[in-house]
């Protein structure tokens, strides 16, 4: 933390708000020491209280007013890309950049993440319509356009109700879980990336501990493998691999009942050799096999 970046950014004027609040949590994670400034996407989100797309537009603005410069690092060993590193037009003098180009750095906000627009659009009041309509709520002044400025989480989110009750946050702690997440992949990845896909993921339903624990059972599968054949977690996650380390579900006494029914009415006398009478006549009392059935594979109720 840098009181002087703080307050350095605070005094910045022209800003939209969302724009000047993400200026000052980048400021918040300068190090008055060394210089250094490179909080993750998905951290800077959080602290934001804004979706990684929203964060983003905010930076490519405060980028083109020459008051950040956003430089990229590719690991020289593993060949992937470290978190941004965040220049300060307070460290040294930034130039705006001219004719939309940005001299000194060629980041850009990704498409993908600008044109998910609905991402942050909540259903209208069925009693007030207000959130969605062509007037503003009166309530929270929100028009029916994406609000730059308003982050729900997927797990908050609300249908039906007006934005300005919606738009709440809850005590779960995201970055908290995908610590925890990354902790327990085998192959941890690209630490934004892997935020990004477990969004996606809860986002699409799934719960965030349901998660962690495919993950932790991929972990121990994989136990003595060598890296190289083990998924990197974002990849693992955005193909959809999580699905098959879900914990099974217990079958009921009707799924067992009808399978020793199946097997009866099979035919096959080899499927039904250990089948006792008791069991015959309980299959035959609920309705799923006759008398018959049973006699014909060699079975006496």
């Amino acid at each position: 933390m840098s009181h002087a970046a703080t307050n350095w950014a605070i005094k910045q004027r022209g800003l939209k708000p969302g724009a000047k609040i993400v200026l000052w949590h980048l400021a918040d994670c300068h190090n008055g020491h060394t210089g250094q400034c490179n909080p993750r996407q998905s951290t800077l989100a959080y602290l934001c209280e804004m979706s990684r797309s929203t964060v983003n537009v905010h930076l490519a603005e405060l980028e083109r007013r020459g008051l950040i410069r956003r430089v990229t690092e590719v690991d020289k060993d593993t060949m992937r890309q470290r978190p941004t590193r965040y220049v300060l037009a307070m460290d040294g003098e930034l130039s705006p950049p001219e004719n939309g180009e940005n001299p000194v750095s060629e980041i850009r906000t990704r498409p993908q993440d600008v044109d998910a627009a609905t991402q942050d659009v909540v259903e209208p009041c069925p009693e007030t319509g207000h959130g969605n309509g062509p007037k503003p709520c009166p309530d929270s002044g929100q028009s029916r356009v994406r609000n730059p400025d308003t982050y729900i989480e997927p797990w908050n989110r609300t249908r039906n109700i007006c934005v300005s009750q919606s738009a709440t946050h809850t005590d779960f702690d995201f970055q908290d879980f995908v610590d925890r997440f990354i902790d327990e992949h085998p192959r941890p990845g690209d630490p934004e990336a892997t935020a990004e896909a477990l969004r996606k993921a809860i986002d699409a339903g799934a719960e965030p501990e349901i998660l962690i624990g495919a993950a932790k059972s991929y972990r121990i599968e994989q136990e003595g493998n060598k890296p190289a054949f083990i998924a990197y977690s974002e990849n693992w996650l955005e193909k959809g691999r999580w699905k098959s380390y879900l914990p099974k579900k217990k079958p009921t006494q009707a799924d067992v009942d009808a399978m020793a029914a199946e097997m009866i009415k099979s035919g096959k006398r080899w499927l039904c050799t250990t089948m006792s009478s008791a069991r015959a006549r309980d299959l035959i009392a609920k309705g799923l096999v006759t008398v018959a059935d049973c006699r014909k594979v060699g079975v006496h109720p």
